[in-house]
């Protein structure tokens, strides 16, 4: 399995306005795995709340797939043992 994480900013069609801001673009962190040319996709956005940077983001989800198993129909690898 192929994958690509990578940092995307995308600029809204229409402003994301909240009391305290308005917005015109966001920066997503886009992951990719293919797998014999399928494809799927999932993306996140760094919250400032949670003291989120889109740098951690993409650290974290970098760590993450590590404990994604070699044969990824294999349920019983994502449970640790007791």
């Amino acid at each position: 399995m192929k994958t690509r994480v990578y940092t995307l900013d995308v600029h809204l069609a229409v402003p994301f306005q909240i009391s305290r801001a308005v917005r015109t673009e966001k920066r997503v962190v886009i992951v990719e795995l293919d797998e014999g040319g399928r494809v799927s996709r999932g993306e996140g956005s760094p919250d400032p709340f949670f003291n989120e940077t889109s740098e951690s983001i993409e650290a974290d989800v970098r760590r993450s797939l590590d404990l994604i198993p070699e044969d990824i129909k294999s349920i019983d690898s994502l449970v640790p043992e007791n």
